[in-house]
């Protein structure tokens, strides 16, 4: 399965988003790095946690779990 995922930042009514008050905080350079981070999770952590699910399930099909 290899799908693409998004990951969405809280903004509050107003339109104000706290995740980019903390990245406007940090120097370029980090800010690069954490940006590179999330995308990286946005893809590759869901993906492994899929399949872990479906091992689980597999593993667990009508059975009961422990």
């Amino acid at each position: 399965m290899n799908q693409n995922y998004e990951i969405i930042f809280y903004e509050d009514s107003k339109g104000h988003c706290p995740i980019d008050d903390f990245l406007d905080t940090l120097l370029p350079k980090v800010r690069a790095k954490v940006m590179k981070w999330l995308q990286m999770l946005e893809k590759d952590e869901i993906e492994h946690s899929e399949k872990l699910r479906q091992d689980f399930l597999r593993e667990y099909q009508g059975g009961e779990v422990l």
